[in-house]
């Protein structure tokens, strides 16, 4: 059940060896009207076995603005999963999925979601809220350029 005043749960490596928190982590997005801002979730050796809970729950738009998932067993299919909802969510800040399984391909669908060239459209539809870390340490990155004032569109890839 969910706690009027709770906006940050840190549940850093609280699932043990072996353990797979992907059910835990289920329950925490379910537990009604969340109000919850920021989870942190790392090291609790997520797998999603293919289910797709995580992307259809920030496909809701949550208050969520920060999700750190890095250390887990995330996959491509997670990823590309993912990168899908992020076009439905406004509110989803960060996210970070470093130290998962996730490839090349993964990372491209994550980059696509945050700053799509295939259009001008595709571009303008793009997510420009999120800053996504992944695997190898990239970080993506698209937004509204607050240096130029002209709001610019811009892709930084950087190693933090």
């Amino acid at each position: 059940k969910e706690h009027p005043s709770i906006e940050l749960l840190d549940l850093n490596g609280c699932c043990g060896e072996g353990i797979n928190g992907y059910n835990m982590l289920c329950s925490i997005m379910t537990s009604g009207e969340s109000k919850l801002r920021r989870i942190d979730f790392t090291a609790n050796d997520v797998s999603t076995g293919g289910s797709t809970f995580i992307s259809d729950f920030l496909a809701t738009n949550p208050v969520l603005e920060r999700l750190e998932l890095l250390d887990n067993q995330l996959d491509d299919k997670d990823a590309i999963s993912i990168a899908s909802a992020l076009g439905h969510n406004t509110n989803l800040q960060f996210i970070n999925l470093e130290h998962n399984l996730i490839t090349d391909a993964g990372n491209k669908a994550l980059r696509k979601a945050v700053f799509d060239d295939s259009s001008l459209n595709a571009a303008a539809d793009s997510n420009h809220t999120c800053v996504i870390h992944c695997t190898g340490d990239e970080r993506l990155e698209c937004g509204i350029n607050g240096d130029t004032g002209y709001g610019d569109l811009f892709e930084r890839n950087a190693v933090r």
